[in-house]
């Protein structure tokens, strides 16, 4: 009995939770759904492998075609992507009248490959050397205790729309040297919700959901209430360890949020106007960035979310699904990360990863 979409959904939430292992996401399966036909491994992989690719774990209706062998053919798949480089194999299937999989021979044989965009935020002169000399400051510290980078708590917000965002697996480059594309964020007209959500140690904090924009009253109430809550219940002895990071946004610039910073945690957080700055512009040093909203909306969006409610919903079980074994890498990655910057004296590192 093949499998629903529900039941496909299940299988990718599983996967990602038991740390994207196929014969541990088979066995919560069985578990978590007695009444359901147990999924294989082969089924997992698949689906996962569907997901990933298309964005969809819905089967798709493949259309015959015969294989193309006509040099005409291999002339003419070329010069359309050198017209138009961000065309699909898909389009250019149908554009011709060849097979896709004709397509990828006549692409890659060609040394023609589909690069990734990074959506990136452009660094302005002084930038350079700021993020520079905090990368430096964090390896030294790093160097120093071994255990820091498990003390730090990271934090951020997303926005998440209720129409989706921007998924890069639909968006490619295709080209015979890497193009590094980048383009610039843009905001939606749909329902949204904003979200604040911090990494320590092998733990997520949250999710927070913000009923409104995100002002500097409203990111002190988030402070001082959801965030005191979960200080309060810390042992004295991690807590004294405690780093808080944040990032430059408006609102956590504002003079009573930085009071309250000063109060809470003394010399031990990083921030705009903090006693150690946090580089402007520098989400691909962001843990939170660089991985975990990425992860959670690849999770949130395998299919449309009807409400704000399911979307919520989605968002906390997505969060929860992440393993603390995965966390751990996130701090090694972010390590890497921060010699990478220094090595390109202070360039970003997303399109070059």
């Amino acid at each position: 009995m093949p499998l629903t979409i529900e039941d496909r959904v299940n299988v990718c939430f599983l996967y990602a939770q038991c740390g994207y292992n196929h014969q541990r996401a088979k066995q919560m399966f069985m578990r978590r759904y007695p009444d359901r036909p147990v999924p294989s491994r082969t089924v997992i992989r698949k689906t996962v492998e569907r997901f990933r690719t298309t964005g969809s774990v819905a089967n798709t209706k493949r259309k015959r075609r015969r294989p193309s062998t006509n040099e005409d053919k291999v002339v003419d798949v070329l010069a359309n992507v050198a017209v138009n480089p961000h065309i699909s194999t898909r389009q250019l299937a149908e554009d011709h009248g060849v097979s896709r999989s004709s397509v990828g021979r006549i692409l890659h044989r060609n040394n023609f490959h589909p690069y990734k965009m990074s959506i990136l935020h452009e660094l302005k002169p002084t930038d350079f050397a700021n993020r520079v000399e905090f990368c430096a400051w964090a390896l030294v510290q790093a160097q120093g205790d071994p255990a820091w980078t498990s003390d730090i708590l990271f934090s951020d917000e997303a926005l998440f729309y209720l129409n989706g965002t921007v998924n890069k697996q639909n968006y490619r480059y295709w080209a015979d040297v890497n193009p590094h594309w980048m383009v610039g964020s843009k905001k939606m007209n749909a329902p949204r919700v904003m979200v604040w959500c911090g990494i320590w140690h092998n733990t997520i904090i949250g999710p927070y959901f913000f009923e409104d924009t995100v002002t500097g009253a409203a990111y002190l109430q988030m402070l001082e209430t959801f965030l005191s809550d979960w200080l309060d219940e810390l042992p004295l002895t991690k807590l004294l360890r405690l780093w808080f990071q944040q990032d430059g946004a408006p609102a956590h610039f504002a003079l009573a949020v930085k009071a309250w910073l000063n109060r809470t945690f003394r010399n031990n957080w990083i921030g705009r106007g903090g006693p150690v700055a946090w580089p402007p512009r520098s989400p691909d040093i962001t843990p939170l960035d660089f991985y975990f909203w990425g992860f959670i909306k690849s999770l949130v969006y395998i299919t449309p979310p009807e409400t704000l409610d399911v979307l919520k919903a989605r968002i906390t079980a997505a969060a929860h699904a992440i393993h603390p074994a995965t966390l751990q890498k996130v701090r090694e990655e972010w390590l890497s990360r921060l010699q990478h910057v220094i090595d390109v004296d202070g360039c970003h590192i997303e399109n070059l990863r």
